[in-house]
């Protein structure tokens, strides 16, 4: 069973920690929750990270198409979002 109160906590420790860092996680009802903190060079360095990580998980069953076709999905996500909200201000 997943217990969303221990991913609360685990941002609360983070966060008192004052490290870098990028969390983020996705409930059944398809809401997701993301929290970034840190210098934001060193945040860029987690997403790449995480960018690598599926990347590497999506080219080792499909191939380098569908890598490099899901990695620029991705981003281009981030970035209508990042539009979507700059347009309601």
């Amino acid at each position: 069973m997943i217990d969303y109160k221990k991913a609360e906590q685990a941002k609360k420790l983070l966060d008192e920690s004052g490290v870098d860092y990028v969390l983020a996680y996705a409930k059944e009802n398809g809401y997701t929750a993301g929290q970034v903190q840190g210098n934001a060079l060193k945040v860029v360095n987690c997403i790449v990270a995480a960018m690598q990580a599926v990347g590497k998980l999506i080219r080792d069953k499909h191939g380098d198409k569908t890598a490099v076709a899901t990695l620029s999905s991705i981003t281009m996500k981030a970035l209508k979002l990042i539009y979507k909200d700059s347009d309601k201000e």
